[in-house]
């Protein structure tokens, strides 16, 4: 599961840049799908923090009933700050289990 968090990272690490529209569509399905997964592997462990924040993020990435920022800059924040949480999980889960 490490893997697909950290594929979302850099995905979004990489949206910081100026790119064309259809970089971001294809970020907005990757992120929602990436979230959608993190929270099928959290739920059984059963509603926690990491469902209900993940849950966010795939509904402000959602490609179907997109939401949008119009201006730029709210979208680097949330990129950065999303980028940091699949980041996180993705060196949270790449540790062996003891």
């Amino acid at each position: 599961m490490y893997k697909i968090y950290a594929v979302c990272t850099i995905l979004l690490v990489i949206a910081i840049a100026e790119l064309p529209s259809g970089f971001y569509t294809f970020l907005r399905i990757s992120i929602t799908l990436g979230g959608v997964l993190a929270i099928y592997n959290e739920l059984d462990k059963n509603i926690n923090f990491w469902v209900i924040l993940f849950g966010l993020i795939a509904i402000l990435y959602n490609p179907i009933f997109p939401i949008y920022f119009y201006d730029k800059s709210i979208w680097l924040i949330l990129n950065v700050i999303t980028a940091s949480i699949f980041g996180f999980k993705a060196y949270k889960n790449s540790k062996p289990k003891k």
